[in-house]
């Protein structure tokens, strides 16, 4: 007579949570991994790989993070405001000096400044914003981080301020400078590097282009919606003839009060957003 062996069938639960529990536990140990390899130092005692740093007496807000290497900063680090979360500047880095692309932005997300360091010069095309989103400065920098070409300088409502060229670092053909307006203000011709006058208007002409501060959302007439209902008061997605999105946002009186507008060219290509905040025109977002 043979005798049995006990066997103990588990049900597929078991085995189901089973699976589930080891899974668990290793991602639970690869976030582990994940958050005690920062901040960490060589052989040698030198900040190697990803760190993060801190503000411990605003409740640990992040200030600024990135990668080095045997103590010297490498690639991309990034600064924060004291919120911890709004970015203040994004750069790269190369044994340990700014080397390459960099953007600079204001607290409210706005860029503030773009361009090319490269051995503690600038290099290529430097662009300045205002707060509000207009351009601010465009110019051109050589190898030798010395300003070349036509260099702009605006107002903060769009309108051209100063306008000049410079070759080799100096001054040349003519500079001009404008009211806020659009009108001459001063011209100035560069003659063997010497400035003459030529012409100076003491007041403003009339205005040739109006500023954009009260500047209101499109009027909307019979708003495409795709087939979803338009909330006079609330949020809605408005769409143009050609089905692309032309206004997204929280709607007050029919009418766009925050949120944002899509302007096209004629060819349908996507050339800036505007940003309206309590019903008015606040600034330019990031394409």
């Amino acid at each position: 007579m043979t005798r049995q062996k006990n066997v103990i069938l588990l049900p597929n639960n078991y085995r189901k949570m089973k699976q589930f529990c080891c899974l668990f536990l290793f991602l639970f140990l690869g976030n582990c991994v994940s958050v005690f390899a920062q901040n960490l130092r060589d052989e040698q005692g030198k900040k190697d790989g990803k760190w993060i740093y801190v503000n411990k007496k605003k409740n640990n807000t992040k200030t600024e993070e990135g990668q080095y290497s045997h103590g010297r900063k490498e690639g991309v680090w990034i600064k924060y405001f004291a919120n911890g979360k709004s970015v203040k500047l994004k750069g790269t880095y190369k044994n340990n000096r700014p080397q390459g692309s960099y953007s600079r932005y204001y607290s409210n997300g706005v860029i503030r400044e773009q361009g090319v360091f490269e051995n503690n010069k600038y290099q290529g095309e430097l662009t300045r914003y205002h707060k509000n989103g207009q351009l601010a400065y465009r110019g051109q920098f050589n190898v030798s981080g010395e300003e070349m070409g036509v260099i702009k300088y605006y107002y903060p409502n769009g309108q051209l301020e100063i306008e000049y060229t410079k070759i080799n670092g100096k001054l040349a053909d003519k500079l001009t400078s404008y009211y806020p307006n659009g009108s001459i203000k001063q011209q100035l011709n560069i003659v063997g590097g010497k400035i003459e006058v030529i012409k100076i208007i003491d007041k403003p002409t009339a205005t040739i282009n109006p500023v954009f501060e009260d500047e209101y959302a499109p009027k909307i007439t019979n708003p495409i919606t795709k087939g979803v209902r338009f909330i006079p008061f609330g949020y809605n997605k408005i769409y143009n003839s050609n089905d692309e999105i032309w206004q997204d946002g929280d709607f007050k009186e029919g009418r766009l009060f925050d949120g944002k507008v899509y302007v096209y060219d004629k060819n349908g290509i996507l050339k800036k957003v505007k940003v309206f905040k309590g019903g008015k025109f606040h600034s330019y977002s990031q394409l």
